[in-house]
Order: structure tokens, then C-alpha cells, then sequence
């Protein structure tokens, strides 16, 4: 992500995250959480974001990456499956 940011195939002029989940499983880590973030200014996208890092030769890197618009009727769904989850309704 940031080599893209670095040669301009992406560029954000807004990115803001709220990290949800931070979890290690041995040499991987599961990160979640939501974002907005806008390429010009203009359109403020709101996304769920899902990522798994790795210690590859030294230094952590991505080796998946998954981002979905949180207006997505998927998302509304899950919003609400973790609510119930978290008083124990499940």
C-alpha cells in the first residue's frame, strides 16, 4: 500500500482508520477495522478493511488484503452479528 501511495497509483488526500482488532497467530498478524478515506477531496468513501501481515526476510508485509464500502448490505449485517456477540446474544 504505501509503494503505491509512493509512486502515485493511489493518492489520498484523506485516510483515516480505527483499528478493531489487532491479533498474532505465530508469524501472522490479522488486523480489522474501518477506514474513510478520499482521493480527491470531494467523495469520502467509508470502507472495512481486513489484513493479513507477515514477517517476510525481516520486515512485515502484506499478503492479503481485503477493503469493502461499509454501505454494503453485508457490512450493516455484520455490524449487527458483532453487537449481538458482544452482550451475548449469539
Amino acid at each position: 500500500m504505501l509503494d503505491l501511495l509512493t509512486k502515485g497509483v493511489i493518492a489520498h488526500v484523506l485516510l483515516e482508520q480505527e483499528f478493531e482488532l489487532l491479533q498474532r497467530h505465530q508469524d501472522v498478524v490479522v488486523v480489522m477495522g474501518s477506514e474513510r478515506v478520499s482521493n480527491d477531496g470531494s467523495v469520502v468513501l467509508r470502507r472495512r478493511f481486513t489484513n493479513l501481515w507477515r514477517v517476510e526476510e525481516g520486515a512485515w508485509r502484506v499478503i492479503v488484503a481485503f477493503m469493502r464500502e461499509s454501505s454494503d448490505p453485508a457490512y450493516v449485517g455484520m455490524l449487527r452479528l458483532k453487537r449481538c456477540l458482544a452482550v451475548g446474544l449469539d
